[in-house]
């Protein structure tokens, strides 16, 4: 699925179609072939499910804002001129932890849903089915958050919700320096979501969180988003996966 890197936009115009719906619903389920097999092991890790997202922008501007310039000036007016992308990186500070690593937005664990038994003991073989370091080797990731071993790594992975800047547009971004005091700034994010939370919800917290403080004026533009999905151990749609690996003999985690 073409878009699904910028949180599908337009999937639903093609699935929301009468015939298509009618042929879904026909169906035992979808999945999407990839190439999640471990090239140091040779594991395959089968995917019961995908985090939800929100893909969007954040924007602060002086016109918006009713402070700093509407358009770029020179810089040496900081000394006496609000800055909109200081107010950016503001906002942006509002919505994790000091690490980056926990979402400070108000409300945003309320309905996460903490991992089961069964699914703690699925990744556990996943771990074991895979192989750490040749992941971050192959990712250029020199530490894990909090040096966790890769089992917990995994968990955190699978539970934890997260806030993730994509980008930072503002002011000249050429080579070498260039003495403005720009009039905006964009933020691109991605929002992962877990179980039991929903774009919806998670659009009105981040709304409501930016307003309690202040923010009001910071645009949130969303392109595209989704809700966390799920798929049984049992059903037969991976049942039927699962079986395909075994016919050629290779070793399958759910994850």
């Amino acid at each position: 699925e073409g878009e699904e890197e910028i949180g599908s936009p337009h999937f639903h115009q093609i699935v929301r179609r009468p015939d298509i719906m009618a042929a879904l619903q026909r169906s035992q389920g979808v999945f999407i072939p990839v190439s999640w097999q471990d090239p140091a092991t040779g594991g395959v890790s089968l995917n019961l499910g995908a985090k939800g997202i929100i893909e969007c922008e954040l924007i602060a501007s002086g016109e918006r804002w009713g402070r700093g310039p509407v358009r770029a000036i020179h810089s040496s007016n900081k000394a006496m001129v609000d800055s909109p992308v200081w107010r950016l990186v503001q906002a942006l500070q509002s919505l994790v932890s000091p690490d980056g690593n926990t979402v400070a937005i108000d409300g945003w664990y309320d309905n996460v849903r903490p991992l089961t038994q069964r699914e703690r003991e699925l990744i556990a073989l996943n771990a074991r089915n895979t192989d750490q370091r040749e992941w971050m080797r192959r990712n250029q990731v020199g530490a894990l958050i909090d040096d966790l071993p890769w089992a917990q790594a995994l968990e955190r992975l699978a539970s934890q919700p997260t806030v993730n800047i994509e980008g930072l547009v503002a002011g000249y971004t050429g080579p070498g320096g260039m003495t403005i005091l720009p009039g905006s700034g964009v933020a691109k994010l991605d929002l992962r979501l877990v179980p039991n939370q929903t774009r919806l919800e998670c659009e009105q917290k981040l709304r409501a969180h930016l307003d309690a403080r202040g923010f009001a004026d910071v645009q949130i533009v969303v392109g595209g988003g989704y809700d966390p999905t799920e798929t049984p151990e049992q059903s037969r749609l991976v049942q039927a996966q699962l079986s395909v690996y075994r016919a050629n003999r290779a070793t399958a985690t759910l994850y």
